[in-house]
């Protein structure tokens, strides 16, 4: 289990952890948030693959909700 997953997760928790909810386009919307963010990158976990991912900042597949 990853450090940044959260059991049965909602908006209100989500957001009560200090991340921002987003969806990203893989083939598919899914959900996930917004764990690190740097000067290129952001780091998203999503939840479907229960792994953090790595998406450019101006990235038109990120989306927050």
């Amino acid at each position: 289990m990853s450090k940044y997953a959260i059991k049965n997760p909602t908006m209100r928790k989500v957001r009560n952890r200090g991340y921002t909810p987003v969806n990203v386009w893989k083939s598919g919307w899914y959900c996930g948030w917004i764990v690190k963010t740097g000067s290129k990158w952001q780091h998203i976990y999503i939840i479907s693959d229960a792994a953090v991912r790595k998406f450019p900042i101006n990235s038109r597949v990120v989306r927050p909700l």
